[in-house]
């Protein structure tokens, strides 16, 4: 789930999970179910994984601590208006430039 839903937008995707006969326990944002999944993926070991997502101009970050097996969030960003498109621009040509 996006990190930007208002009240309402999360409201509404407890409604469809209750209707599809889903309990919700919690609702995470991408970058931190992101996180979370690195921290499973590396067997829970005492990691904290830091993930950044830059995508249509906004910068979400996450670190999740599950050294205990429990999900802990130690911090949580969304930063809107960063010129996304133009980092996109600059990243795809700094690799283009890295092959050749």
């Amino acid at each position: 789930m996006p990190i930007y839903f208002n009240h309402a937008q999360r409201t509404a995707i407890k409604s469809a999970a209750h209707i599809a006969n889903l309990d919700v326990v919690c609702l995470v944002n991408e970058t931190t179910s992101s996180s979370a999944f690195l921290s499973f993926w590396d067997g829970f070991k005492k990691t904290r994984p830091l993930v950044c997502d830059l995508g249509e101009g906004a910068l979400d970050i996450s670190i999740v601590d599950t050294s205990s097996h429990t999900l802990k969030v130690l911090f949580n960003s969304h930063i809107p208006n960063i010129r996304g498109s133009d980092f996109d621009r600059v990243m795809a040509q700094y690799l283009v430039d890295e092959a050749a």
